[in-house]
């Protein structure tokens, strides 16, 4: 808080130099920083205005410019809101309903285009939501039982079912993980309990705090935690207990935040905290009807008597760290279980991670507007829909930017093939002057990463692009049903009468050898692409000048008056329209990085 009673959001060096203050406005009355952009250039903040909305704001880490304000939400703001390695989605946690004090994890994309929850789990509260560092899986908790929990997200979308990691680990807020795997965590220990001269009876002895009498001296108030009552996350109910009958109630209360409870008579309470509008202070609630009033914007800490009744006990706080399980890499039904790597650059977590962060880091092209996502886009099955790739300053390149997913198996990469492993390929278009125009040495020494790594950690992401699981793999692996009669008739053609199988061979539908296929008025020979999501990322063929899959068969079929190899087919319509049914199986599940 500063000097004029308000928050600005403010940075400094670990170098000790001055702070610079990024934001500052005094309708905020609260800003928490939460976590830095991938690319250093914006921070993740939350913002709490004076009338009570929170917002989940990318404010510009160098003070210039307004924040950006990706999503606003009743008072109750966010426990844990984290960027995603990629800098693509924003995972955070907030009130499912209003007026219910259950959590739920929400992915927020950057560009504001979707918003979807991170689990359909209506009865559960989850919370504090962490991205691991290779922005594969996000770890939560659990509130009913304090477990931690990961679940895999491929695309802003949660992937198969959450794996338990740990339970019953007490009130945790997850902190950070480490690129090693390590996740630090804080923890809060310790008992309360509410003591009185004599005797009392509690059905939750160790979970109880700010006791206050009735006028009467007849009913025992008292707030009492439920659930882990993580940091910030508060779940308490009111208990009234009538020692001398040995009864005990809980009264159910709509208030957000409670912190004490007294009384204003012997069937009205007084609670001090929060209501779900976003107005604090001192409230008073009838016993018999429920009924909640606001009376005052103070809050009391100190109703009840401490002579007569007070609380015992105390809490602690500790941080503790955690070691993940080890991320598997879940080869696709259909691909070979052995995924070749290099002996000199074995896949890790850490490689794959710093990997995928690369592939989308624009500060790799000389004027930063390109990264390789730039044309191997994720949604586009890593491919994009222009014929050819347009580089730094809007420069045509040559060819059609060619789908990547399963290059791990390759041994020629490149239309032309010139490149022998995915280390030599991956930073060829980093230094083409037509595409990103950085030398590796410019760019390692922009980024503060070393040459080698950078070749080593791109070529490891890249080998956990896969495809699979298509219908044509499951039919291969005897479920009969998966293709249907007109499918099951375009495989014979194309392993027999349309002849594609003299070339798309393998688990992978690739040769990796180069042909003339006869596109273009002189021979040009281009590597034969996988089919593996064809029909996902059109156009075709190497310079990109076939539109559809139907115009692809048409032209095989026609044959070519230059390239007499690529000769006549002479299919029926019907055999055309088969084809490309079979073609369209090819679509599978793509996947990337550790599952």
């Amino acid at each position: 808080m500063n000097a004029d009673g308000f928050y600005e959001l403010r940075a400094t060096s670990i170098d000790g130099e001055p702070p610079l203050t990024i934001y500052r406005n005094e309708e905020t009355g609260f800003v928490q920083p939460c976590a830095w952009s991938p690319d250093g250039s914006q921070i993740l903040t939350l913002l709490f205005r004076r009338d009570n909305t929170s917002q989940i704001a990318l404010i510009p880490s160098d003070g210039k410019g307004r924040p950006r304000i990706l999503r606003s939400l009743p008072w109750i703001y966010p426990k844990k809101m984290d960027f995603s390695p990629d800098g693509r989605w924003i995972v955070y946690d907030r009130f499912r309903y209003e007026g219910r004090p259950d959590r739920a994890v929400y992915l927020l994309a950057v560009d504001g285009s979707q918003e979807s929850p991170l689990l359909n789990e209506n009865s559960v509260s989850h919370l504090f939501p962490v991205w691991t560092p290779d922005g594969q899986r996000v770890v939560y908790v659990a509130e009913a039982d304090a477990s931690l929990l990961a679940i895999s997200v491929q695309q802003g979308t949660p992937v198969g079912d959450p794996q338990l990691i740990a339970q019953n680990l007490g009130r945790l807020l997850p902190m950070a993980i480490t690129r090693s795997g390590e996740l630090y965590y804080g923890l809060r220990s310790g008992k309360t309990d509410v003591a009185i001269k004599g005797n009392i009876a509690t059905n939750f002895p160790g979970l109880n705090s700010a006791p206050a009498w009735s006028p009467d001296g007849q009913t025992l108030a008292y707030l009492s935690r439920r659930g882990t009552e993580n940091y910030g996350q508060e779940s308490r109910v009111i208990v009234l207990n009538r020692p001398q009958r040995k009864e005990e109630n809980e009264l159910a209360s709509s208030l957000a935040l409670m912190e004490a409870v007294g009384w204003e008579s012997n069937d009205t309470l007084l609670v001090s905290g929060a209501d779900s509008k976003g107005r604090e202070g001192t409230f008073r609630l009838s016993i018999t009807t429920g009924t909640i009033t606001w009376l005052k914007p103070e809050r009391s800490k100190n109703f009840g008597d401490r002579t007569k009744a007070w609380t015992i006990g105390q809490q602690s706080n500790s941080i503790w760290k955690l070691k993940l399980p080890e991320p598997k890499l879940n080869i696709p039904a259909g691909l070979d279980a052995f995924l070749p790597t290099p002996p000199g650059n074995p896949l890790t977590p850490e490689k794959i991670a710093l990997g995928k962060q690369l592939f989308f880091d624009k500060r790799l092209s000389r004027d930063h507007t390109i990264s390789c996502a730039t044309c191997h886009q994720p949604d586009y099955a890593f491919a994009e829909a222009r014929p050819v790739a347009i580089g730094i300053n809007g420069q045509k390149g040559d060819r059609r930017t060619p789908r990547i997913a399963n290059r791990a198996y390759g041994y020629s990469f490149f239309w032309d093939g010139r490149a022998k492993s995915l280390e030599e390929q991956v930073v060829q278009p980093i230094e083409n002057l037509k595409e990103m125009g950085l030398t590796l040495n410019e760019a390692a020494a922009r980024i503060g990463i070393a040459n080698e790594m950078i070749k080593q950690a791109l070529a490891s992401y890249v080998r956990t692009i896969l495809s699979g699981d298509s219908a044509y793999d499951r039919y291969l692996l005897g479920e009969n049903g998966a293709l249907q009669p007109n499918e099951r008739a375009g495989l014979k053609l194309f392993q027999g009468k349309a002849g594609c199988a003299a070339c798309h061979v393998g688990p992978n539908l690739t040769d990796e050898k180069l042909h003339d296929t006869g596109i273009g008025p002189t021979s040009i020979k281009a590597k034969t692409p996988s089919l593996r999501d064809v029909a996902k990322a059109p156009p075709y063929m190497h310079d990109g000048s076939i539109a559809t899959i139907a115009e692809v068969i048409h032209h095989y079929d026609r044959g070519s008056s230059r390239n007499p190899e690529v000769r006549k087919l002479n299919l029926t319509a019907e055999e055309r329209q088969s084809l490309e049914a079979f073609l369209k199986t090819l679509n599978g599940t793509i996947k990337d990085g550790f599952r």
